[in-house]
């Protein structure tokens, strides 16, 4: 069935993908993501390509949450020393407060 193909090409791999990764990834390391304007949109043609892009992205976030606290961003040699007297959102994918 194209549906379960569809699911299995996009999301079971990206999911599986990003689990193989991690024992590999260091500090500061990143996982860059490509989804689609159809995740956003859901047209009509394509619902089974757009469930996928909507997966793939509440996924992401859903990953980011788990795997980025902004702690250690914050501790890192990155360029987060150029930070100072912030009130820095960390929303995990969500809307930052007002």
């Amino acid at each position: 069935m194209r549906w379960d193909r569809t699911f299995k090409t996009n999301v079971y791999a990206y999911f599986r993908l990003v689990k193989a990764a991690l024992p590999h990834l260091g500090a500061g390391s990143a996982i860059i993501v490509t989804g689609s304007e159809t995740g956003f949109l859901g047209p009509e043609q394509l619902p089974d390509y757009a469930a996928t892009k909507g997966a793939i992205h509440t996924l992401t976030k859903s990953f980011a949450k788990q795997l980025a606290p902004a702690y250690v961003f914050l501790a890192s040699d990155a360029d987060s020393s150029y930070i100072t007297g912030e009130i820095l959102a960390v929303m995990g994918g969500g809307p930052a407060p007002g």
